[in-house]
């Protein structure tokens, strides 16, 4: 132990006579520091806006905006004026993409962001139902330098948050505006209300529909009886004109116009009543005819009596199906012309008794009872024209009207409901060509009309689940905060998260998070500089005999660990005062800082004892290896797998996470635990110092000796 500090001693001694050593050493101590302080300042905050404020990145929107529903959209000024108030990065705003891309080129800007001039109309293209994504095209100058497309990155992000901000928000901003002054002109009635309302009022259209339907159905009904009728009629007709020539031709006459209203009934209920009369007068005309004839014809009319009152029953029937029908779509009370109807039939079927019975009688009585029944047919055919007139002029215009309404009801519903669209297309198509209607046959009629009450059905569920949601509480809210300001809600879509940021062993800033692997750093060179300054081998001490080899090693060495430590102790001071870097515990800083000092300055000696000018290759190599893979700068897991395996055995990475604990904060044993894995270095280094440098003597001498004689290496 003795030889250890005189060895000491004697290094000491020289360094203090010696001006020049003593400049050297100062000089030692303070460079590794000043490594140290220069990195930290300079990475202090360069992520941070005061910073990235400083980076030029052009900006150009050439959108030439869009409209939607008359209001004026430009998501492109939009952004822009976003960005004038983000100072995250220094934003050049130009005239012209061309301007933004030739300063990219030139390396006036970093970046460039372009909007093209359908931006906005792309933006909105979904609502068309063809989307087409806006184009945004982001230009970057790579090789101004290799960090600032990193930071500059950041640029799409905000552009991107900025664009998809403002498009959200001008969305939702219309729509809840829209929303707030559906609520109706005195804003009392809400959206959903006023929907509920309109449901309404198609579930009595479709009510009326499915009425006016079941009105047709039943006149193609009637229409069938009238042709039954006229076939009837006819029939009757042809056995009367047999009895007499002169009967013939208007038997003849009467059978074509019972076939003309046979082909044309079923139009409208119009067209039923005025054939029901064209038959009754062509009776009537048959009737009169016989009138004049003899006795013999009379006996024939008597005869088919019973024919007569069929034909007449079924006329009957028919008008007063038209009547009823009538008196369905119109509304109308027709008792009175039932009654009426009714009467003149009632007539009719008592002149026809009276000519049965004036069969057995004088030829004048039975031409006298035709006459009677003739004139009775007129004034029932006269009234039937007269409610045929009724209906043409009153029924079917209230039926125009009645369409009308029902097509502006459809209308107004399209936009609210999207339930059986096709099949109330179909409805409204069928009552919009009121004629084609009547002659549809009654299979399609009454498909039309399951459809109409399957919508009634939909609907009047649809109305009873909104009635439900309406008396909800959390809706009522919801109206309420439309009334007030729609801008809430607007706001909220817009940025429905709201982030809160807890950071975890927080770090002030990026000069303190990378303040470890720089000291640390610092410390390396710092030994690094003075193996190559400072021999390790001993020569020429005074008062020492034999010197063993571990005397020498250990007495050299503490030459190096003094320095070391002053070294250490210097960079520590400046950081945390000088440079202000986060420190919660500065004692174990500066103790983690000394047990690494002694680690690497042991560890370089080591190399070089033991291996000489090889031994100082090593360590640059080690060092390499080291700032490149110990996570200093990345994180380990981003690195290549070969740096992610030599991490676990490097030096630099115990003595980095022992110092992050006093800077961040400590977490269990950590600390005590990071520095203990230093202690394998330790027992490495003072294995090759004291046991490869013995053999490796003689091979450390020969390499001396063959640089001396190449006569340009120190």
């Amino acid at each position: 132990m003795l030889n250890i500090f005189r060895i000491f001693a004697t290094d000491a001694k020289r360094i203090f006579t010696n001006v020049v050593a003593i400049m050297v050493v100062m000089g030692l101590t303070v460079i590794p520091c000043l490594y140290a302080w220069f990195n930290i300042l300079s990475n202090w905050d360069p992520y941070g806006p005061s910073s990235t404020g400083n980076l030029p990145v052009a900006v150009c929107s050439e959108d030439k905006g869009t409209t939607v529903d008359s209001i004026k959209v430009n998501i492109g000024s939009q952004v822009i004026d976003n960005l004038k108030a983000n100072k995250t990065i220094h934003w050049v705003f130009t005239d012209s993409g061309a301007d933004a891309i030739e300063g990219v080129k030139k390396g006036t800007y970093y970046a460039a962001l372009v909007m093209d001039q359908d931006f906005s109309r792309d933006m909105i293209s979904f609502l068309g139902g063809d989307p087409t994504h806006p184009h945004l095209d982001y230009y970057e100058n790579e090789k101004k330098n290799a960090i600032a497309p990193k930071i500059t990155a950041k640029v799409k992000t905000t552009v991107q948050g900025e664009v998809n901000k403002s498009f959200v928000g001008t969305l939702a901003d219309s729509v809840l505006q829209i929303s707030s002054y559906a609520i109706s002109e005195d804003r009392q009635q809400s959206f959903a209300d006023a929907t509920i309302s309109r449901m309404h009022t198609l579930d009595t259209d479709l009510a009326t529909i499915e009425a006016i339907l079941n009105s047709y159905i039943s006149l193609i009904h009637t229409t069938d009886s009238l042709m039954t009728a006229a076939s009837s009629m006819t029939d009757e007709m042809d056995s009367i004109i047999e009895s007499g020539s002169l009967a013939i031709d208007s038997a003849q006459s009467a059978a074509e116009a019972a076939s003309n209203t046979a082909n044309t009934a079923g139009t409208m209920v119009t067209g039923s009543l005025r054939k029901a009369a064209k038959e009754i007068r062509a009776i009537s005309d048959a009737v009169s005819d016989l009138s004049i004839k003899t006795s013999a014809s009379s006996s024939t009319a008597a005869a088919n009596v019973s024919g007569l009152k069929t034909a007449l029953t079924a006329i009957k029937s028919a008008v007063n199906q038209s009547i009823a029908t009538t008196e369905r779509v119109d509304g109308g009370d027709y008792s009175k012309d039932i009654k009426k109807v009714n009467a003149d039939f009632d007539r009719l079927y008592a002149d026809l008794d009276a000519i049965e019975k004036a069969a057995d009688g004088t030829s004048s009585d039975a031409s006298s009872e035709l006459s009677a029944f003739a004139k009775d047919l007129d004034t029932t055919a006269d009234n039937v024209e007269a409610l045929a007139d009724t209906y043409e002029q009153i029924v079917e215009p209230q039926m125009n009207q009645m369409l009308s309404s029902l097509r502006s009801s459809l209308d107004e519903a399209e936009d609210l409901l999207n339930t059986s669209s096709t099949s109330i297309d179909a409805v409204a198509s069928i009552l919009g060509n009121y004629p084609a209607m009547m002659g549809m046959g009654t299979e399609s009629l009454e498909k039309s009309r399951d459809q109409v009450a399957e919508m009634k059905t939909a609907l009047e569920e649809m109305i009873g689940k909104m009635n439900s949601a309406t008396t909800n509480e959390q809706y009522q809210n919801f109206l309420d905060i439309l009334r007030e300001d729609p801008s809430i809600i607007s706001s909220f879509i817009t940025s429905p998260v709201e982030v809160t940021e807890k950071p975890v062993f927080a770090v002030a800033n990026n000069g303190s998070a990378t303040s470890p692997f720089y000291v640390v750093l610092s410390i390396w060179v710092g030994a690094l500089i003075l193996i190559a300054l400072i021999h390790t081998n001993v020569e020429h001490v005074r008062g020492a005999k034999k010197i063993h080899t571990y005397q020498e090693y250990f007495g050299r060495y503490l030459v190096f660990f003094a320095i070391g430590q002053a070294q250490t102790l210097l960079t520590v001071l400046g950081a945390i005062f000088f440079c202000g870097i986060q420190m919660k515990h500065a004692f174990l800083y500066w103790f983690a800082c000394s047990v690494i000092s002694f680690t690497f300055t042991l560890l370089n000696f080591s190399l070089k004892y033991a291996f000489g000018v090889v031994g100082e290759a090593v360590s640059i190599v080690l060092m390499v290896i080291q700032v490149a893979g110990s996570g200093g700068t990345f994180p380990v897991e981003v690195l290549p797998k070969l740096y992610q395996v030599l991490y676990t055995y490097m030096p630099f990475a115990y003595g980095m996470n022992a110092c992050r604990e006093c800077i961040g904060g400590m977490y269990g044993a950590n600390y005590w635990i990071y520095l203990s894995g230093l202690g394998t270095w330790v027992g490495a280094s003072l294995f090759m110092g004291l046991v490869l440098s013995i053999p490796m003597k003689r091979l450390n001498e020969k390499i001396e000796d063959a640089k001396a004689k190449a006569d340009i290496m120190a």
